[in-house]
């Protein structure tokens, strides 16, 4: 340890700056172990000269410590006068080589080149190595043409060769689409190109990829990772140049996939971005042939439930459907026997969820009977949907529509019916939920539910409210209305009294201003005459967004208008 300096501040600097590895070697010592009371004592005194006085004159420790001490201080003369009487008394000593090598290293800004021959001496550096050279044309250029190493040159080199375009980096294969029109290109060549594509902004890219499907070598739409890339604009600029790809499952999919809205929005959660992507999707696939009657199904389907859901019957959408050739029990045997339309028919299980986000149709007879219960209801005939429903299935659906709508005679429709069927109507007990009811409420929202009700007579309304921190650390799934209810005791109970005759259906409405006051999760169950349902209702909602951080998986909790919930 050197004790406090005198010397000026810029000498210190550039002593601190030195580079550690020389310092190591030339400042190294084999200096004896000295007694670790004296050193404390000289590093830390105020006046070391006074503790030089401890040492005895003569020895190496003497002139040691005086040398260093004249050095830290800066006093240069004694310094080389105190080394002159060590060399006398001790011809070689290891402990002197580092101080004097300090010395050249500290004196380098006053005479660099008297450093500079210190360290060569020291370390028996010799710089003496000359260059070998060979003999040269003096002919040849000592300099290297810069078009000769261009990207332009290097790329129209290796297409000399069709077997080295596999060595061209990203930045040749910008350059070859970029220089696509003006370059003579063989067939091998462009189809290696674009297997090598990774992004679609290319000016040319659309004319290179339909040139390319037109080829006997192509393999179609989908062989090449650049096909599903290109833009929604760009895939029907395509579908403009190759007509045959309105018939290609895989492009027809892809397309659909590109009018998704963006990531961030849920179409689970917005109706009204589901109804705007339904719309899109039918734009599209309703202009295509019939060997896509099953994509077409799968989108019409959707767009009826979501006019269900309105309370929407959209006539012309629904007779679109239906025309539709689909293997049901319900369909009017003349329309199977139109071959021409059976050639696709639809396939109800058509699964194609991971591009649209739909499920498969599996049974539309649901929301077919239920079409025609709404537009029957009231109706004299129903000629509009008797070329592709079956007589008899048209006829039993007017009369309970008619019957339990209240419309018209009674016994007329009942004339329509089997005795058994007609009896099997009047026993019928319905409790069910119009399609119209809300799904997603806020924590200021109304809570209201509209009931189908038929032949119920006492009506028990029971709501229970779920401890949900109880529901999911119990059984780690979201909670769903088939929870067990039993021995659960009702937060509350009501009743309604109906004087109506077992036939009519009758939708009520019920409101529950008792859920209106905070967020949470309730399950309402509606009982009556043996049967019952159940209603889920969620006020408020939560999301998160997760990011791996330096500690782990950072959590940040968003509530259901996706605002951040501090202390969540």
């Amino acid at each position: 340890m050197n004790g406090s300096s005198q010397r000026p501040r810029e000498r210190r600097g550039w002593w601190c700056g030195t580079t550690l590895a020389l310092l190591i070697t030339l400042l190294m010592t084999t200096a004896d172990a000295q007694e670790i009371g004296f050193i404390e004592r000289f590093a830390l005194a105020e006046n070391r000269a006074d503790v030089l006085e401890e040492l005895i004159p003569g020895t190496e420790d003497f002139y040691y410590f005086h040398a260093l001490h004249y050095q830290n201080i800066g006093e240069k003369t004694k310094f080389e006068g105190i080394l002159d009487q060590w060399r006398k008394r001790f011809e070689k000593s290891s402990r002197r080589d580092v101080l004097e090598n300090r010395q050249a290293l500290i004196d380098y800004e006053e005479d660099p080149q008297a450093t500079l021959a210190h360290l060569k001496d020291v370390l028996g550096v010799q710089f003496n190595h000359q260059q070998e050279r060979k003999q040269t044309d003096p002919s040849l250029p000592t300099t290297l043409d810069p078009a000769l190493v261009s990207l332009e040159s290097i790329v129209k080199r290796a297409l000399r060769d069709e077997r080295k375009l596999g060595e061209v980096g990203s930045a040749g294969i910008d350059w070859l689409m970029l220089n696509w029109k003006s370059l003579d290109l063989s067939v091998p060549q462009k189809r290696a190109i674009l297997s090598k594509l990774r992004r679609p902004d290319y000016p040319d890219l659309v004319d290179a990829v339909a040139e390319d499907l037109g080829r006997k070598e192509s393999k179609g739409f989908g062989e090449h990772s650049v096909h599903k890339l290109l833009t929604l604009a760009q895939m029907e600029e395509l579908g403009e140049k190759r007509k045959s790809l309105l018939g290609k499952e895989t492009y027809v999919l892809t397309v659909l996939g590109k009018m998704h809205p963006n990531a961030e929005i849920d179409m689970d959660r917005n109706p009204a971005e589901r109804a705007a992507y339904l719309e899109r999707a039918w734009g599209f696939v309703s202009g295509l042939g019939s060997g896509c009657h099953s994509l077409k199904a799968h989108v019409l389907y959707e767009q009826l439930k979501i006019d269900e859901s309105r309370g929407e019957y959209n006539r012309d959408r629904f007779l679109t459907y239906l025309k539709l050739p689909r293997p049901v029990a319900y369909l009017n045997v003349d329309y199977r026997d139109r071959l021409e339309l059976w050639r696709h028919p639809v396939d109800l299980d058509f699964d194609c969820s991971n591009t649209t986000g739909l499920a498969p149709i599996h049974n539309d007879e649901r929301i077919v009977r239920y079409y025609l219960l709404h537009f029957l209801a009231g109706a004299s005939d129903f000629k509009d949907f008797a070329p592709y429903v079956t007589e008899d299935y048209l006829k039993t659906v007017q009369a309970e529509a008619n019957i339990v709508g209240g419309h018209g005679d009674a016994e007329k429709w009942a004339s329509q019916l089997t005795p058994s069927a007609y009896q099997a109507l009047k026993e019928r007990v319905d409790l069910d939920f119009d399609p119209t009811c809300q799904e997603h409420f806020a924590p200021d929202d109304q809570v209201r539910v509209a009931l189908h009700v038929k032949n119920v007579a006492n009506l028990i309304v029971k709501i229970y409210e779920i401890n949900t921190e109880n529901y999911y650390r119990n059984f780690q799934r979201p909670i769903n209305t088939d929870l067990n209810l039993d021995g659960l005791v009702a937060n509350e109970e009501l009743t309604f009294d109906y004087d109506v005759s077992p036939f009519l259906r009758v939708k009520r409405e019920f409101e529950f201003p008792q859920l209106d006051s905070d967020r949470g999760v309730w399950i309402v169950e509606f009982i009556g005459n043996g049967k019952s349902s159940r209603a889920l209702i969620r006020k408020g909602g939560l999301q998160y967004l997760m990011q791996p951080s330096s500690a782990g998986h950072a959590l940040r909790l968003l509530d259901e208008k996706h605002q951040a919930m501090p202390g969540a």
